[in-house]
């Protein structure tokens, strides 16, 4: 596996304070894309929801990190 520099995909800048909410962020953008982004990401579509609405305060790393990976892969239109 290649270790990803901080300066590949996303500026830290644009990821706000967190890893965690550059991905709640990017949800909202891909509100109503959701199950796109579960198939494309291989995150559940019911975790998105619960990530997306904050029902899930501390959601898995590996959950986040595929939806980071994936928002980093793709734009929202």
């Amino acid at each position: 596996m290649r270790l990803r520099k901080p300066t590949d995909g996303v500026s830290i800048a644009a990821m706000s304070d967190s890893l965690h909410d550059f991905v709640v962020d990017q949800l909202q953008d891909w509100k109503g894309r959701w199950p796109e982004v579960a198939r494309g990401s291989g995150v559940s579509a019911r975790t998105i929801e619960k990530i997306a609405r904050r029902e899930v305060i501390d959601p898995k790393v590996s959950n986040v990190e595929k939806l980071a990976r994936y928002f980093r892969e793709h734009k929202a239109n």
